[in-house]
């Protein structure tokens, strides 16, 4: 089935607030909805829907804020702690760096799973959040928008765009790439004269001469 998420209260059916399911013929509600402001992600990991944005809960399920999972039956809490309003999560992905399939989570928040943990970026192995190598920093409102799986000729990486001008102490304007170890800037990165930056979303295409990573 199709499953939509965003802002929204209804589509005709109930129990959909910011989440519904279409069977190809009408909406359907998925666990009673993320009620709260608005969802901004899903994927699938471990056979489950992983939804992540900035609701109160899904479903009503205690510890779903912000991040939760959907076994096809009932929602389930993910343990990410994240109750505080400071807290979002804008992008989900799974990602198999050579040690094992794990979802990276990117967004506005820190602790994601209790006190010391992972700051605005974090992977998943379905029981532990790990962080990836040391936090963004930079005088602006710090945030992880969007994280892309590419192999541009080179292996398989992970590429993170959002507002930051230093990623694991390593200068990188708005944009990054994790080889699995260690985090390395892409040229100059992206910036302009002005005002914040920001890298809002990415995608990878092959226009005839190889897949190139789109900004």
């Amino acid at each position: 089935a199709l499953y939509a998420t965003g802002q929204f209260t209804a589509t005709g059916a109930a129990g959909t607030t910011n989440l519904a399911r279409w069977n190809g013929a009408a909406w359907e509600g998925v666990g009673g909805g993320l009620p709260g402001q608005y969802s901004n992600a899903l994927t699938t990991y471990q056979g489950d829907l992983i939804a992540g944005g900035y609701f109160d809960s899904a479903g009503g399920v205690p510890g779903t804020a912000k991040l939760a999972r959907w076994d096809g039956t009932q929602w389930n809490s993910m343990d990410a702690q994240s109750d505080s309003f400071l807290n979002s999560i804008w992008d989900l992905t799974v990602w198999d760096d050579g040690n094992g399939e794990k979802l990276y989570i990117a967004g506005n928040y820190l602790d994601l799973g209790g006190v010391g943990g992972p700051d605005h970026l974090a992977s998943w192995d379905g029981s532990t959040y790990a962080p990836l190598g040391a936090p963004i920093g930079g005088a602006v409102p710090l945030i992880v928008l969007d994280i892309q799986v590419a192999d541009l000729g080179d292996g398989e990486k992970l590429y993170a765009g959002g507002r930051f001008l230093n990623i694991d102490g390593i200068p990188a304007n708005n944009i990054a790439v994790w080889d699995g170890s260690s985090w390395s800037a892409m040229g100059s990165g992206v910036t302009r004269p002005s005002g914040i930056s920001q890298v809002l979303t990415m995608t990878v295409f092959d226009d005839g001469s190889g897949d190139a990573l789109y900004v």
